[in-house]
């Protein structure tokens, strides 16, 4: 019987660093599409800087 459970939570523990591993990788695009957004953000702002400049 404890073979049995140590087997069941072996299992389960590698269950879950595979779905850790997945969200740590899924975050990681997430990250990364938050910079391209932040950097497209600072683009505009410098661009609508430069026309009220010229107004």
């Amino acid at each position: 019987m404890d073979e049995k459970v140590f087997s069941l939570l072996e299992k389960m523990y590698g269950e879950m660093q595979n779905g850790f591993k997945e969200v740590r990788e899924e975050i990681k695009e997430i990250s990364e599409e938050v910079k391209e957004v932040k950097h497209n953000v600072v683009r505009l702002e410098d661009r609508m800087d430069n026309h009220l400049e010229a107004l």
